[in-house]
């Protein structure tokens, strides 16, 4: 009973904040971002369940 209750958890994806948008213009958090784009280049997203 307990592993199906962790198949029942999955994460829930949301829309991206577009409040954040100012601060990736105004260079905040530049090395961060640009590191987090290219683990997604090279890695790409994680791959979730399906069923």
């Amino acid at each position: 009973m307990e592993k199906e209750l962790e198949r029942l958890r999955k994460p829930i994806l949301k829309k991206a904040d577009k409040s954040l948008d100012e601060l990736l213009n105004k260079g905040y958090f530049k090395e961060k971002i640009e590191l987090a784009e290219h683990i997604v280049k090279t890695y790409g997203l994680p791959k979730f369940d399906k069923k």
